[in-house]
């Protein structure tokens, strides 16, 4: 991590610090959605445990496609901020005063 040299008497330290948070954020949400995708799988593993039905087989395969959904949408939400996050790096950095 290259902290940037002061372009505008100090101001690019605070914005160079903000898009790093960002950074950190928005790993953390892509950590939340796998997190959510985790348990839902887990919670199709552990059904038939748990419950005694005729067709929970069925339950599984839906519970597997939605863990499946939210880990694709966290990914793809993860790599769309990841970009806007990009451009907006280069905006800071190319501002001056």
């Amino acid at each position: 991590m290259k902290i940037p040299q002061s372009k505008n008497n100090g101001g690019s330290l605070n914005d160079f610090l903000a898009v790093e948070r960002t950074v950190m954020a928005n790993e953390r949400t892509l950590l939340s959605f796998i997190r959510t995708a985790l348990y839902f799988s887990v919670a199709a593993l552990t059904l038939t445990q748990f419950v005694s039905i005729d067709y929970a087989f069925i339950f599984q395969a839906i519970f597997f496609v939605l863990a499946a959904l939210i880990l694709a949408v966290g990914l793809y939400k993860y790599r769309r901020q990841r970009q806007r996050i990009q451009m907006s790096r280069e905006h800071i950095e190319n501002y001056n005063l």
